[in-house]
């Protein structure tokens, strides 16, 4: 069954084609890079945030289909001009296929937030894409602890984070300690925030 049809445009062709290619192979997406016919969800990719894109997104949408803009460098100023139908904002070089996922699928149900919320939201997405280490450098998780991370963030508490990854309650703790100790953060709340902001999850 498709839940979501995604028209998918990007400046290179490469980059088109196999951004369309990844989305289909996923259940319940159906994508396409030619526009025509009815499209739920638009992904939209380009290095950096311009006027061009902005009309790009406005043009293949029409301005009323909701949008996920994947870009390297978008300025704080550039939110005034990304579009009331840019839904979310994505760090295009280290999104996770399970993100961008996600963030498809989810499109259509976010026109039922305020202009408010949706500024706020995607300010903060765009401060994660402004503050992450350029080089690669800072802190490094291991992809149990984003794993972990990711889980509480959707709300899972301890016992199902354990069941879902097929660990005892006990490695959870140890691991989330382990996260908490080396990194200095108060509490697994402060940890989460923290890799929700930098884009880690």
């Amino acid at each position: 069954m498709v839940a979501a049809t995604v028209l998918v445009k990007a400046r290179d062709p490469i980059t088109q084609a196999g951004l369309v290619g990844f989305l289909r192979a996923r259940s319940g997406i159906e994508a396409h890079g030619d526009p025509g016919g009815h499209y739920d969800v638009v992904s939209v990719v380009a290095k950096r945030f311009s006027a061009d894109v902005a009309a790009e997104v406005y043009r293949v949408t029409a301005g009323n289909v909701p949008a996920v803009l994947l870009v390297d460098e978008i300025g704080d100023d550039d939110l005034r001009s990304v579009g009331a139908n840019v839904v979310t904002i994505l760090p295009r070089q280290r999104v996770t296929g399970d993100e961008l996922v996600r963030a498809v699928l989810t499109a259509p149900a976010r026109g039922d937030e305020t202009l408010s919320e949706r500024r706020r939201r995607l300010a903060e997405q765009v401060e994660a894409i402004n503050r992450a280490p350029a080089d690669g450098a800072g802190p490094e998780f291991t992809e149990r602890e984003v794993e972990v991370l990711r889980l509480t963030a959707d709300g899972c508490n301890t016992a199902e984070i354990a069941a879902r990854l097929h660990l005892s309650e006990r490695s959870i703790k140890q691991t989330v300690f382990g996260i908490t100790t080396r990194l200095h953060f108060r509490n697994r709340s402060h940890a989460v925030a923290y890799a929700l902001r930098t884009g880690v999850i």
